[in-house]
């Protein structure tokens, strides 16, 4: 199970590629991608049908597949693909393509695809109180993160909200996935 490099065209697709690895038909089964979707350019799920022509069955099933590029070599994509039965650590599945998928008995991938479920619903969670959060946070305040580490608040630049180590004497990004919500919103009404 290690990864495989192969050139990829500069005009095809992500999923026109995995559709060209995929995608097969012979006189038992028949496989192809249905949708992929890639997620922050590192990993692609897709939504792979198969038929089974002699018990006249459908299954559709998640690919996880990591990606790598190398610009400047005639091979110039690889992949490491996993079943979602193989129980993947990237969970970040689009609902997309979730809602894609045939029911399953596989525990693994029962536990997969709730993973990405939860991820996603985290997602939203963080994103709405991150988004909260930016509107009311005044120059001063205190944002703690969930490592227990506290920043001031400095300024919002655009998507993030940048906080300043007092320890270290430099200014951070802080992702809304390291934000401890509830200690910051505790400590956004009293001002340093």
């Amino acid at each position: 199970m290690g990864w495989l490099y192969t050139h990829k065209m500069p005009e095809e697709s992500v999923k026109d590629f995995f559709k060209r690895q995929f995608d097969f038909d012979n006189s038992n089964r028949k496989g192809e991608v249905l949708e992929c979707k890639v997620v922050k350019l590192r990993t692609a799920y897709i939504a792979f049908k198969v038929i089974n022509r002699e018990t006249n069955t459908k299954k559709i099933r998640a690919i996880v597949c990591l990606l790598d590029y190398r610009s400047n070599e005639y091979q110039n994509i690889g992949y490491k693909d996993m079943d979602e039965s193989m129980l993947p650590n990237a969970q970040e599945c689009p609902q997309s393509i979730l809602k894609l998928l045939t029911d399953t008995d596989n525990e693994n991938a029962i536990e997969w695809r709730q993973a990405c479920r939860d991820t996603i619903k985290e997602r939203k969670t963080n994103n709405n109180q991150y988004t909260r959060l930016k509107k009311i946070l005044q120059k001063g305040d205190i944002i703690t993160l969930k490592s227990g580490h506290q920043y001031e608040f400095s300024f919002v630049a655009g998507r993030s909200i940048v906080g300043y180590s007092v320890v270290r004497r430099q200014h951070y990004r802080l992702p809304a996935r390291m934000i401890d919500f509830e200690t910051t919103r505790n400590c956004v009404l009293t001002t340093v």
